[in-house]
């Protein structure tokens, strides 16, 4: 099983992990929750049972976890597939292979570092290739429920092919346009059940608070690439979905690159937001002044942009871990 974010990479990484990931397995399937993917493989045939999957997520404690999720079930869980061997196959067709010797995504990864946008392209093309997971269930002995089955999965790849289009115009941040609301309110009023469409649905911040608020900002003088000296403007900005769900996003307001977000829950946390928030720009200052004076050192005035911003990315993601903690 492999982890598969389907941001900050490009549609060529993305498909050079797909077909590294086949090439390594005989069969793959292909799982897609809101922004990550993952890849599960096998050199046997993969076939999924769903009264199997029902009793094992029935266990208690499995159940609570992914009921948090929306995959309650075993038809909310399975309805989040993607693909299959043959999917997997035409989308990876003409991927780099990754090896040792060859370290494509070591030297290509790093250059789509808070390329957000990605997202929804990633989304539009992986979704080119969706296919019905009834060839990957195992099959009932007997013809009527092999009929239910068959209706139950065909509905459910309809109501993947409309939340799909919602998907993706959910990661671009078109919430509020006429598209987006007659997509949702088709979902709602045809498949109200379907696991993504309900995961999607509170995806999307409400009306009340749900415009981002500046929390604190520092401005440091960097180097770019041509050599110029500009302004990082780094920025905690906080989106709230309702009272209760918050998101936290670390940006350069200059370069509009996002150097991550951190999701908080529960209610009256906004003691602990701000501490947060004071750690990071205190950290961040502390690398930002140990880069200013290596570049002092060589000469220089100010740090690089392109040695300061993958160290700010690594500070961000390891706060962001302990927050979680």
């Amino acid at each position: 099983c492999q982890w598969l974010p389907i941001y900050e990479l490009t549609s060529q990484d993305l498909k050079s992990v797909v077909r590294t990931f086949r090439k390594n397995f005989a069969y793959t399937l292909v799982w897609l929750a809101h922004y990550d993917a993952v890849l599960v493989g096998s050199n046997s045939p993969i076939i999924l049972d769903e009264e199997e999957l029902e009793r094992r997520i029935m266990v208690p404690e499995i159940l609570q976890d992914l009921q948090r999720v929306k995959m309650g079930s075993a038809e909310d869980f399975l309805s989040y597939f993607v693909m299959g061997n043959e999917g997997a196959k035409a989308y990876s067709s003409g991927g780099i292979i990754n090896t040792d010797d060859n370290l494509y995504l070591e030297f290509s990864a790093p250059r789509s570092i808070g390329k957000n946008r990605l997202m929804g392209t990633n989304l539009s093309e992986i979704i080119r290739y969706r296919e019905n997971i009834l060839p990957y269930l195992s099959t009932p002995a007997d013809e009527a429920s092999r009929i239910r089955q068959s209706k139950k999965w065909d509905e459910n790849l309809k109501a993947a092919v409309l939340d799909d289009q919602a998907h993706v115009l959910n990661l671009i941040g078109h919430y509020d346009t006429q598209e987006y609301k007659q997509l949702t309110g088709e979902l709602e009023a045809r498949y109200p059940a379907f696991a993504p469409w309900r995961f999607l649905r509170e995806e999307k911040p409400q009306e009340v608070g749900g415009k981002p608020k500046l929390l604190k900002e520092v401005e440091l003088d960097i180097i770019n690439e041509k050599g110029e000296i500009v302004k990082l403007q780094f920025s905690a900005v906080i989106l709230r979905s309702n009272k209760e769900r918050a998101r936290i996003f670390f940006v350069d307001n200059n370069t509009k690159v996002i150097f991550g977000r951190l999701r908080v829950k529960g209610a009256n946390r906004d003691a602990y937001i701000a501490s947060f928030v004071d750690d990071m720009m205190k950290s961040i200052q502390e690398v930002y002044k140990k880069d200013q004076e290596a570049a002092v050192a060589r000469g220089g005035a100010y740090p690089a942009m392109a040695s300061l911003f993958p160290k700010i990315k690594n500070i961000v993601a390891m706060k962001m871990e302990q927050g979680k903690k």
